[in-house]
């Protein structure tokens, strides 16, 4: 089985995850496969979650993730899923897909939390009395606010 999907994002994903509860008994195997393009086809990854039954290793990856090298808004991903058995019982009943976004605060609200700064700065020093400098003290701790 092959889907494939896109993925958009205002804040930008730079991260992905790849989750599965395939169990494999015997001479079986399940498994996804997942590869990872930005918007112009261009490849950036692959995640790959599988059980082996013992007849063929009994090894498990329930989990991958992928690190991206910046944030993306738009990509688009390839996902094939099967099981294959030659003896033995394997499948899957669901894969779970993650997506981080780091958000990135605006240029703007750089510039209000400065303003901000600036005005709290001015406050102290017109609080201060003339010839000294305004500093914060810490409360004592047996004194309630």
């Amino acid at each position: 089985m092959t889907i494939g999907f896109g993925v958009e994002s205002t804040a930008g994903v730079d991260q992905i995850g790849l989750d599965f509860d395939g169990p494999a008994t015997g001479m079986a195997m399940a498994g996804v496969n997942e590869t990872v393009f930005d918007s112009k086809g261009h490849w950036l990854g692959f995640l790959s979650v599988g059980c082996y039954g013992r007849g063929l290793g009994g090894v498990c990856n329930t989990a991958d993730r992928l690190s991206l090298k910046g944030p993306y808004s738009d990509l688009y991903i390839v996902k094939d899923g099967g099981v294959t058995r030659f003896g033995g019982h394997a499948g899957f009943s669901y894969v779970d897909q993650l997506f981080h976004a780091t958000a990135t605060p605006e240029p703007a609200s750089f510039a209000l939390i400065e303003a901000g700064l600036l005005d709290v700065a001015g406050l102290l020093h017109l609080c201060a009395p003339i010839g000294q400098s305004a500093t914060l003290k810490e409360t004592p701790s047996n004194v309630q606010t």
